[in-house]
């Protein structure tokens, strides 16, 4: 698993239902109130809405869809990251903060480990015993997902 070609990585961890998940830092842009989140009937899942951030209208996921452990939008936070230009909100029910992990900690993850669809993580690594899944942006970027 690869951090950003870093040995140390920075990831903000949050939860998504059970399941605790983390992005790199490096990647986010702002966390948002989900007040701010205009729905958009007719879309597909896991798309929930918009958001109107200073202008520019940006796509926002509901991450627990994504990984297929909830079917509804709901959350209370979303998390703008960024990958090259691209930018997308992912709806989260809570943000904790942000932990310093070694890239040797962060192991390969299957279906099992998380109980999530693994196709979207790139890897997970414990905390204080707590399983953490590492979000892959590359894939949820890759995905044609646009209202």
């Amino acid at each position: 698993m690869n951090l950003d070609n870093q040995r140390r990585a920075r990831l903000l961890t949050m939860r998504v239902g059970e399941a605790r998940v983390a992005v790199n830092v490096s990647r986010v842009r702002e966390v948002l109130r989900a007040t701010d989140l205009v729905p958009v009937p007719l879309v597909p899942a896991p798309v929930c809405g918009i958001v109107n951030l200073r202008g520019n209208v940006v796509t926002v996921l509901d991450f627990g869809a994504l990984v297929g452990s909830r079917e509804e939008c709901s959350g209370n936070r979303i998390v703008l990251v960024r990958d090259g230009r691209e930018e997308v909100g992912i709806l989260v029910d809570e943000v904790y903060d942000v932990r310093e992990i070694d890239q040797e900690d962060v192991f390969a993850l299957d279906r099992e480990d998380a109980g999530l669809n693994s196709a979207v993580l790139s890897g997970g690594f414990y905390h204080q015993g707590i399983l953490y899944a590492v979000i892959d942006l590359e894939e949820i970027m890759g995905r044609e997902i646009k209202p």
